[in-house]
C-alpha cells in the first residue's frame, strides 16, 4: 500500500481533477474533523464549485478493512447530482479513535473537490431558522417556504427550539405544508441520529418526506436539512424538557407517607406488639 498523503483543501475555485496528481495513492484529511462529510454538501462549498461527500453506508469502523464507497456531489436541487467510486480505510482503533484514509477515482470535470467535514455544532457552520411563523400549532400570517434553502446544518430558535415531533396540520403555522421530524433525537453529546421530515397534506401526515440528520450539541440540536418544494417548510416547537416547570415538592405527596394514617399527629405510640398493615 502506498503511504497516505496529506490533503489540505484551500480556498474556493480549486479543482481536484488537476490538483491531485496520483489517484492510485491514499490521502488523509488533515483539517477540522479530519474526515469527509457523510451528508449532502451544497454547491460553492469546500473551495470549489461542487464538493464530494461520502454517500451510502458512510465511514467504516476500525478493523472493518478497505471498503468501497460512492462519493457524491450535489446540485442546488439534487444531493446526488453526480457520483464517482472510491475506497476508505479506517486506520484507527478503539483507544485512539478514527483515522481515515481515502483513495478516489478521478473526477470527470474541473471545479470539483473532496470536502473536509467541520463540526456542525460550531456557529460558523450551522445557520439559524428564526422566523416565528415556523412555530408549530401557532397562528401566523407568515408565508414560509424552504424551496430556496441550501443543503446544510440548521438550528431552530433558542436553546429549547427543536424540530416539531408530531404531525403539524396545514394552516397551523406560517407554513402551508409544514414539516415535522419522524425519528429519535440523540441523547449524548456529539451523537448523531437519522430520521425523516414528514410534510402533511390532505389528511396524510407524511405525504412528502426528506432525509434529516440530528446532532446533539450538548445544549441544543442541529439538523441537516435539504431544500423542499414550494410552500413546504420545516416547523419547530419548544423542547418542554428544557423549560422551567412548576415544582410539587410537598412531602405529603409521597406514596407511602406515614402522615396518611396520622401517625405523626397521634399521641399513641407504637409498642413492639402494635403493627400497621397496608393492603
Amino acid at each position: 500500500m502506498t503511504i497516505a498523503k496529506t490533503y489540505l483543501p484551500q480556498t474556493r475555485d480549486h479543482c481536484d481533477t488537476l490538483g491531485l496528481n496520483d489517484y492510485n495513492d491514499w490521502y488523509r484529511m488533515k483539517v477540522y474533523e479530519k474526515k469527509m462529510p457523510d451528508h449532502c454538501v451544497a454547491p460553492d462549498k469546500c473551495g470549489g464549485d461542487t464538493g464530494y461527500y461520502v454517500g451510502g453506508l458512510g465511514h467504516p469502523v476500525p478493523g472493518e478493512g478497505i471498503v468501497g464507497r460512492t462519493f457524491y456531489y450535489a446540485s442546488s436541487t439534487n444531493c446526488k447530482a453526480s457520483a464517482l467510486n472510491g475506497h476508505i480505510l479506517n486506520c484507527g482503533n478503539k483507544d485512539d479513535g478514527d483515522d481515515f484514509i481515502y483513495r478516489w477515482t478521478k473526477p470527470s470535470g474541473c471545479d470539483r473537490v473532496f470536502c473536509a467535514e467541520q463540526d456542525p455544532c460550531s456557529s460558523t457552520v450551522y445557520k439559524k431558522l428564526e422566523e416565528d411563523g415556523r412555530a408549530a400549532r401557532a397562528a401566523s400570517t407568515d408565508k414560509i417556504s424552504d424551496n430556496a434553502l441550501e443543503h446544510g446544518w440548521y438550528r431552530f430558535p433558542r436553546d429549547e427550539g427543536i424540530m416539531a415531533r408530531s404531525t403539524v396540520l396545514p394552516g397551523h403555522s406560517g407554513i402551508t405544508y409544514p414539516g415535522w421530524y419522524d425519528g429519535e433525537h440523540p441523547l449524548e453529546e456529539g451523537q448523531e441520529k437519522t430520521g425523516k421530515a414528514c410534510f402533511s397534506y390532505n389528511g396524510n401526515p407524511c405525504w412528502q418526506q426528506k432525509p434529516v440528520s440530528v446532532r446533539n450539541c450538548k445544549n441544543f440540536y442541529v439538523y441537516h436539512l435539504q431544500k423542499t418544494g414550494a410552500n413546504y417548510g420545516y416547523a419547530f416547537e419548544q423542547d418542554v424538557c428544557k423549560l422551567d416547570t412548576m415544582k410539587l415538592d410537598q412531602e405529603w405527596r409521597l406514596q407511602y407517607n406515614l402522615d396518611a394514617v396520622a401517625l405523626t399527629d397521634s399521641s399513641e405510640s407504637l409498642s413492639e406488639n402494635n403493627f400497621i398493615l397496608y393492603l
